[in-house]
This record gives structure tokens, C-alpha cells and sequence, in this order.
């Protein structure tokens, strides 16, 4: 009998590719910054905010949202507060008891689930609505398309309430055999109105309705090589993108690709492992692979070109402002990237490590570990 098992991402990170943890071999050090001789671009904060730390360090745990321009921030000690983006106040805070996974929002709810293992649902207010124990566990930041919010369990399921009725209306089960790379990431999108994306083990990605849970279609990214059961993990597990009637995705020790959104078609893959959310605009789709490379892949997927010199830098997922790509590392710099060619343009040291970052506007958006939400405009 084949017995189930889950990994935890930052376990897997370690013994692959030592990201968490750096040990004496070559392999698997850092790199060296390399010198800027031109340095073109300035990162500076607007403003900072004090917040309260991550829920936790793990990288792809979400906790920063938006409603509007202002930003939901979840923090480790159980509040959640809205941010005014522009300038930095607050324009509330509520205490909520300590947080598990979270946070998610959109204009009229915000949601996460707390270590009763509760989901929760504010209003826009920080008013309490309604909260329902959940029978399974549930460790990834909710994800919400209208008025419907899906969770990811453990096991790589996916239940799907109603926020309006308060009730749960379907579930999505997999069947998980060998390891499951186990991530805070929840690998869900909605790539059009009343629909759900989302990623699974074994590189497969799936098309829901989001109503109904009903399945349009499936398809496989990647398949399983290797003898070992680590060396055999294939799962999608980073938030797939669209454009145009494109989605695509990536998955760890697999593929990149790209596939016809109406049918599950695939249209190109190539070789790549990647846990990090992939960014795109209407040229390129930007990736990271699993050592720190960044790879821009246009929709045909002929590479355009490949930084590869912030290796084993434990990057976080990145943004995309203007022209220029944003990504910081595990000693806090954020690293410029020129989208069209992949040269550094710029660098800055604001935050102490890899933290989670979004853009709201043209503000890149930061909490660090230290419990600092940070303001950060782009210099011109």
C-alpha cells in the first residue's frame, strides 16, 4: 500500500537547493552581488507603517490584500489593519486573535482562518460577519472570485463557501499519491468572470467553475522522473497567470508552459522548476526558477533572456512597476531588473530579508519582518 506524504516547502528547499539554509559547499552559497557601474533607477520610501510582523517567514504566505487603493495587513500577534496606500495612515485596526493563514480580500469582505482553524469574514470595515469551523485543515491564504472564497487544505483540496449564504457549496478532492510539496501559497486564479484556476500535485492544472466547482477541463504540465520520492515531486504549488486566452503556469522539478485557456490545449513547455508566482505583462512572462534564476519567456515561449547571477539568494516573488521588475532577497535587497534586456538598473537594502511584497498603484508595497510595512516609489 503507497503511503501519502507532505513536505513542507521550506524542508524541500533545503535539501534541493539549500535556499533556507546555507551550508560550506559552493553549490550551494549565495552569490555575490555583482557591482552596478550604473545605476539608473533609485528605489525610496514614501512612507512606513508600524503593522505587526508576518503571520510567518516562510516565502509566499500572503498576508497583504487590497480593497480599492488601501492594503490589508495581517500581522503575526492576530490584527489586521487598512492601510491608506498613498500616504501610509491607517485607517483602521481591529484585533482578531492570532492568524493561520491569510489574509484575502475584495471590496466588500476580508478573510483568513485563524488557529482554531476558523474561517473568518470582516466586512470592509473590520466588522465581523460571520465564521464557520472548518473539518479540515487548512494552512494557505484563502482565495475569493465575487462572492465565493476558496481554501486549499493539507491535503490539497479545495472547499468553496458562499460569503452571501455563509455556506459551503463544493468541494474539490484530489487524490494525492507519493510526496506533496506542502506551501503557504494557495496557486488559485480567475482568469475570467465566475471561473477558478488552480494548480495541483503531480503538475496539474485545472479549470472550475467557481460557483459550482464544476470541472471544465484538466491537463498535466509535467510528468514525475526520478527513483526517489523527493526526486519525484512535481507539483504545481506558485499562482498560475493569464493573458489573452493564455494561462500559465510552472511546476517544481518540471515545466513552464503555457495553455489554451478555453480548451487545456498546451502550446509550448519547457524545462524549468520553479515554487515562485510568475509575473507577466502582454510581452513576457517572467519566472524564477528554484535557485534564484530569472528566466523572460515570450508567449511562444522562446526565451528572451536569463538572469542568472542572484543564484541561491532565496528570492521573493517579485513585482512588475513601469518597466522594470523588483525582486528582494534574503539579506533585504531589492533588486532592479530591466523587463526588456534583464540588466540590474538599480539596488537598494530597505527591509531585513526575503518578505512578501505587492504593488498597489505604482507603490511597491513591503512588511518586513521586523513588523514595518513600507511605502516604496520607484525614482524616474
Amino acid at each position: 500500500m503507497r503511503i501519502n506524504y507532505i513536505f513542507s516547502l521550506s524542508i524541500v528547499a533545503l535539501i534541493t537547493s539549500g535556499c533556507a539554509s546555507w551550508n560550506s559547499t559552493n553549490e550551494n552559497k549565495p552569490a555575490v552581488l555583482p557591482a552596478i557601474t550604473q545605476q539608473s533607477k533609485n528605489l525610496s520610501i514614501v512612507w512606513q507603517q508600524d503593522v505587526g510582523k508576518p503571520i510567518n517567514e516562510e516565502i509566499g504566505q500572503t498576508t497583504l490584500s487590497t480593497i480599492g487603493l488601501d492594503i490589508i495587513a495581517a500581522s503575526k500577534s492576530g490584527e489586521i489593519s487598512r492601510i491608506n496606500s498613498q500616504t501610509g495612515n491607517k485607517v483602521w485596526n481591529v484585533k482578531v486573535g492570532k492568524i493561520q493563514a491569510g489574509v484575502a480580500s475584495n471590496d466588500k469582505y476580508i478573510v483568513f482562518v485563524n488557529t482554531k482553524n476558523q474561517l473568518i469574514v470582516l466586512d470592509a470595515n473590520g466588522k465581523h460577519v460571520w465564521s464557520s469551523k472548518l473539518e479540515w485543515n487548512v494552512q494557505t491564504s484563502p482565495y475569493i472570485n465575487d462572492n465565493v472564497v476558496v481554501l486549499r487544505t493539507t491535503g490539497n483540496k479545495l472547499i468553496a463557501f458562499n460569503l452571501e449564504s455563509q455556506k459551503l457549496i463544493w468541494q474539490h478532492e484530489r487524490i494525492v499519491q507519493g510526496l506533496l510539496l506542502h506551501s503557504k501559497r494557495n496557486a488559485l486564479l480567475a482568469p475570467k468572470k465566475d471561473f477558478i484556476l488552480a494548480g495541483f500535485h503531480n503538475a496539474k492544472i485545472v479549470l472550475l467553475e467557481a460557483q459550482t466547482g464544476l470541472q471544465k477541463w484538466e491537463q498535466t504540465l509535467s510528468y514525475t522522473k526520478g527513483f526517489t520520492e523527493p526526486e519525484r515531486i512535481n507539483d504545481i504549488v506558485s499562482t498560475p497567470i493569464v493573458y489573452a486566452e493564455s494561462a500559465c503556469a510552472v511546476s517544481y522539478q518540471g515545466k513552464i508552459g503555457c495553455f489554451d485557456l478555453s480548451n487545456g490545449e498546451l502550446s509550448w513547455e519547457s524545462a524549468f522548476s520553479g515554487i515562485n508566482n510568475l509575473i507577466n505583462d502582454n510581452e513576457a512572462i517572467y519566472a524564477t526558477d528554484i535557485k534564484g534564476n530569472i528566466s523572460a519567456f515570450d508567449y511562444s515561449g522562446k526565451l528572451k533572456w536569463q538572469q542568472n547571477t542572484l543564484y541561491n539568494r532565496s528570492l521573493s516573488d517579485g513585482v512588475l512597476i513601469d518597466n522594470f521588475l523588483v525582486y528582494n532577497d534574503y539579506k533585504g535587497f531589492l533588486h532592479i531588473i530591466d523587463k526588456n534586456t534583464g540588466s540590474f538598473v538599480g539596488r537598494a537594502q530597505i527591509a531585513d530579508n526575503s518578505v512578501p511584497m505587492i504593488k498597489v498603484g505604482n507603490t511597491i508595497i513591503m512588511q518586513s519582518n521586523s513588523g514595518k510595512l513600507y511605502g516604496i516609489s520607484l525614482n524616474k
